[in-house]
């Protein structure tokens, strides 16, 4: 064998070798994610995250997150109202904050949760007033920037005169959308 070929087959057996850590840490990186996660508050409200994003924005009622560590356009923010009386439906409400937000949705692109989807999360299966509406997909927004957006509402009460609701999306690139977009997820389904 020649000093080519032999640099050739070390280089590919390199490679391989690469991938294959790569497959692992990827395969890990849920558990790893699980792990570490931290609980954060908002309203009465309390769910797991992250310990990689980095709070930008917080208050009691509203708190951002981003990866500080990386250029990924990509952010997170959770915000909780308890004022107000209207009695819009939880569709008519999630309708009127795309809109705020100034996103519509690719009809092909779009995926519209239902109960079936989040029974995951152990706070609906004992609480049936629980109202939620979950919206995802690729997006344009104001009509320039394409995204992708993941927005979820949920009204706590079914009470009509009660417009307290927790409001929950992730914002990002088209590209970047599903590098955090299922950390995002897994804490929607931790909410407690």
């Amino acid at each position: 064998m020649t000093g080519k070929l032999i640099f050739e087959w070390s280089l590919l057996v390199l490679g391989i070798v690469a991938l294959v850590y790569a497959m692992i840490v990827i395969k890990e990186e849920k558990k790893s994610f699980l792990e570490n996660a931290i609980t954060i508050k908002i309203g009465p409200f309390s769910f797991s995250i992250p310990s990689w994003w980095g709070a930008t924005e917080s208050n009691d009622n509203f708190q951002k997150y981003e990866r500080t560590d990386t250029r990924y356009e990509w952010f997170c923010e959770y915000h909780y109202n308890e004022t107000g009386k209207n009695k819009r439906s939880i569709e008519q409400h999630i309708g009127d904050i795309l809109e705020e937000k100034k996103i519509e949705f690719d009809q092909d692109g779009v995926i519209i949760a239902n109960p079936v989807s989040f029974r995951k999360v152990k706070m609906f299966e004992h609480h049936p007033e629980i109202k939620f509406a979950r919206v995802e997909g690729t997006a344009t927004q104001a009509g320039i920037t394409r995204i992708y957006f993941d927005c979820f509402l949920l009204h706590p009460n079914e009470n009509e005169d009660d417009d307290s609701y927790l409001l929950a999306f992730s914002w990002s690139s088209v590209l970047n959308g599903a590098v955090e977009g299922p950390y995002f997820e897994e804490s929607l389904y931790s909410i407690r």
